[in-house]
């Protein structure tokens, strides 16, 4: 049990590290247009209420989603860089937070929607980061996870 806490101690410590670097490139137009192929479905699905965004990154989906009318929107990133990105271009629009999907600092039956975008096959236990979106989204709520991997 032990062995397990430090080797997704040492999972997570990996992440920040990778995503904080990733960061300073991570809004290059050909990548976000790759990105913007994944996402889109899930915002045809997306009509309204709590709307929270795991891994957000630097907040393009959030931005999207910004332009839909009755949503209130939250987002969570690993990374301090990701989030403070996604800050600096969403504002006050969107309540953001640095959090780990793996715990995350949100109530029980909170969300509409929990959704995470290209970001699963970085998460060190897939089925306890389902396990917490679901606990945070409503019943009859929606988690949808869009993943290439």
């Amino acid at each position: 049990m032990k062995e397990n806490r430090v080797l997704s101690k040492n999972k997570v410590e990996e992440n920040i590290t990778f995503f904080d670097r990733w960061a300073r490139t991570y809004d290059k137009p050909l990548f976000q247009f790759w990105m913007r192929r994944f996402y889109r479905p899930a915002l045809k699905i997306i009509d309204g209420g709590k709307v929270l965004d795991v891994s957000c990154g630097t907040g393009e989906f959030l931005r999207e989603l910004a332009t839909k009318k009755k949503i209130k929107l939250y987002g969570t990133d690993i990374s301090s860089q990701m989030i403070a990105k996604a800050q600096k271009k969403l504002g006050n629009q969107v309540q953001l937070q640095k959090a780990d999907v793996h715990n995350l600092p949100f109530r029980d039956n909170y969300f509409d929607y929990a959704v995470s975008t290209e970001s699963f096959h970085h998460y060190y236990d897939q089925r306890r980061a389902l396990q917490e979106m679901k606990r945070v989204t409503k019943t009859g709520g929606k988690v949808i996870v869009v993943d290439i991997n």
